[in-house]
């Protein structure tokens, strides 16, 4: 049976897109099961203290840089001093047009309170997103 080379270009490349298109739901799935049920409000973003992981997704787009850092603190947050500095990471992205900043939550639930994230490009400080674990 000769099948026209056509119809095998046409099934390639409905194959392709197929698959690409899983792989990006299945991101986005996994992306919004990390994050629980966030929720937003007027201060800033909710999580619950059950939430595995924290992240954020900085677009490049807007801000000048080589290097970018940042990082987390619990402002006020339970059994935490004020204004504690959780975990701090440094990123040379390169090319790359945006940045992914990950805080696993502890071995027990996260302390409920408020925290944020500031992100410093070349040291200058460029973003500050504030969020709560309730």
């Amino acid at each position: 049976m000769n099948i026209p080379r056509n119809l095998l270009t046409v099934s390639t490349v409905f194959l392709f897109v197929t698959v690409i298109m899983l792989g990006v739901w299945v991101y986005d799935l996994s992306a919004s099961q990390t994050q629980g049920t966030r929720k937003f409000s007027p201060e800033g973003f909710e999580f619950s203290t059950t939430t595995p992981s924290l992240k954020y997704h900085l677009p490049r787009a807007k801000y000048k840089g080589t290097t970018f850092k940042a990082t987390w603190i619990a402002e006020n947050a339970e059994e935490v001093s004020p204004n504690f500095e959780i975990d701090a990471a440094e990123v040379t992205p390169g090319t790359q047009p945006a940045i992914f900043f990950n805080l696993s939550k502890p071995n027990r639930d996260w302390p409920k309170g408020q925290y944020r994230l500031e992100i410093r490009a070349d040291g200058v400080l460029v973003k500050t997103e504030k969020f709560f674990i309730q």
